[in-house]
C-alpha cells in the first residue's frame, strides 16, 4: 500500500500528526511519503505563510484570532447558502477559502499522477482544500481522507471533498455535521500521536532520567514549539506561592529569548529551564500536572498520559475550541492571567481528590489509538 500524507509546516503539530500515521502504516509494511502542501504554492508563498503564522502567533495573538474568526464566519455563511441550494437541487457554492486552493492544485495533481498512490491523507485544511480542487477539476477518484487535529470543525473542512473525516471525539459529530459535513463521513478516532505516548514510565524513573528531584511534584509548563504565553510572569508567581514539595520544569520550545528570560528568573532548586526538547513524553511522565496552551496535539498527548491540564489563554481561535472541549468535559481548567493561572495551579496542588478526578475523566475519554485506527480504516476501505 502506498500513501501520500500532506501536511503543512505551520507548526510542529501537523507534522507530528502526519508522522504518527506514518509510524502506524510503516509498521504494517505500507510505503509512505510525506509532503508539505504549501511547497506546491508559488515561490515565496510557503515562507510567507509560515513566517507570518509564527509572527502573528507570537506577537499579535488577537489579530491571529480575528483572522481565524473571519474564516469561521465565512464557512458558516457558505454552509447556510449550500443548504438552501441543496433544497433547490443546485450545485454547492465555492467560497474564497476554496478559491485559494486553485493556485497549487495543478502541481500537486502532477505529483499525484506520477506517484501511484493508493490514497491521500490530509492533516491540514489547506491540503484538504487542494485535494478538493483536484477532485472537482480533474474528476480524480483517488481516495482522500482528512484528519482533524483540533477539537472543532476548522473553517474550510465543511467545503472539503473527502471519503472520510477522522475527528477527535464522538461528541463533536453534531458540530461537524451542523456545519455541512455528512454524518456518514465522520469517524471518531481521536488525534494521532506517537506510539510512545501510550506507554508510561513510573514518575520516579522519569525524574531520574531527566535529572529532576524525586522528592518534588513536578509542574510541567510548556506552550508548544513556538513557546508563547505569559510564562515568565506565571513562573515567578508560582515560585512564590506553590507548595514546598513542588518544582517547575519549563519547556520554552524554540523561543531562545524566552529561555534566556526564564533563566534570569532565579533558581532556588525549584525551577528547571529547558529549551527545545524531544523528551516531552518523559517530562509528562514525571509531571503531576501540566500548564500548556490548548493546542490540539499537545492537549491530546497530555490527555493520553492522563495528565491534568491547566490551559493558558495564549492564542484566540482554534485553541479556544480545544480549551472549551477539555474544560467542559472536566478534564482541564484554565486561567487568563498569570495571577489566575498561579492561583488555579496552587489550588490543584493542594487538592489531590480534584487531580485524581481529572485523571479518571481523561482515562475514560482517551481510549483510542488514533493512528492505528485511521490506518486500519483506510487500508480496509482501499482493499474493499
Amino acid at each position: 500500500m502506498r500513501l501520500l500524507i500532506l501536511s503543512c509546516n505551520t507548526g510542529e503539530g501537523h507534522n507530528s500528526t502526519a508522522k504518527a500515521i506514518i509510524q502506524a502504516a510503516e509498521s504494517d509494511g505500507a510505503v509512505c511519503e510525506m509532503k508539505d502542501a504549501l511547497s506546491y504554492w508559488p515561490a515565496g508563498t510557503n515562507s510567507f505563510i509560515c513566517g507570518g503564522h509564527v509572527f502573528l502567533y507570537r506577537n499579535a495573538p488577537e489579530l491571529f484570532g480575528a483572522g481565524y474568526r473571519f474564516f469561521e464566519v465565512m464557512s458558516e455563511k457558505t454552509n447556510e447558502k449550500n443548504q438552501l441550494r441543496e433544497q433547490k437541487g443546485k450545485e454547492p457554492v465555492r467560497n474564497a477559502i476554496l478559491g485559494l486552493a486553485k493556485l497549487p492544485a495543478e502541481k500537486l495533481y502532477a505529483d499525484i499522477s506520477a506517484g501511484d498512490y493508493d490514497a491521500v491523507i490530509c492533516v491540514h485544511v489547506f491540503a484538504s482544500l487542494m485535494m478538493t480542487e483536484i477532485r472537482r477539476k480533474y474528476g480524480d477518484s483517488l481516495p482522500t481522507y482528512f484528519v482533524a487535529t483540533d477539537y472543532t470543525c476548522s473553517p474550510g473542512v465543511n467545503i472539503s471533498d473527502f471519503n472520510a473525516c477522522f475527528i477527535p471525539a464522538e461528541g463533536l459529530i453534531p458540530e461537524f455535521s451542523g456545519l455541512g459535513v455528512k454524518p456518514e463521513k465522520l469517524i471518531p478516532t481521536g488525534i494521532p500521536i506517537r506510539a510512545d505516548f501510550y506507554t508510561k514510565l513510573p514518575a520516579d524513573e522519569a525524574k531520574e532520567k531527566l535529572g529532576l528531584p524525586k522528592d518534588r511534584r513536578i509542574v510541567l509548563f510548556m506552550c508548544g514549539s513556538m513557546g508563547v504565553g505569559p510564562m515568565k510572569e506565571t513562573v515567578g508567581l508560582l515560585l512564590e506561592s506553590m507548595p514546598s514539595d513542588a518544582a517547575i520544569a519549563v519547556i520554552c520550545g524554540r523561543n531562545e529569548k524566552l529561555k534566556s528570560q526564564m533563566e534570569k528568573v532565579g533558581n532556588n532548586g525549584n525551577l528547571f529551564v529547558i529549551g527545545y526538547t524531544k523528551e516531552v513524553c518523559t517530562y509528562m511522565d514525571a509531571a503531576s500536572l501540566i500548564i500548556t496552551k490548548a493546542g490540539g496535539l499537545s492537549s491530546t498527548e497530555a490527555a493520553t498520559k492522563h495528565l491534568p491540564m491547566v490551559f493558558i489563554d495564549a492564542i484566540p481561535g482554534l485553541e479556544v475550541h480545544n480549551r472549551d472541549f477539555f474544560c467542559d468535559n472536566g478534564c482541564a481548567v484554565s486561567g487568563e492571567t498569570a495571577e489566575e493561572i498561579s492561583s488555579v495551579v496552587c489550588a490543584l496542588l493542594n487538592n489531590d481528590s480534584k487531580l485524581n478526578e481529572m485523571r479518571n475523566r481523561l482515562a475514560g475519554y482517551f481510549t483510542h489509538r488514533a493512528a492505528d485506527e485511521i490506518y486500519g480504516y483506510i487500508k480496509a476501505e482501499c482493499r474493499g
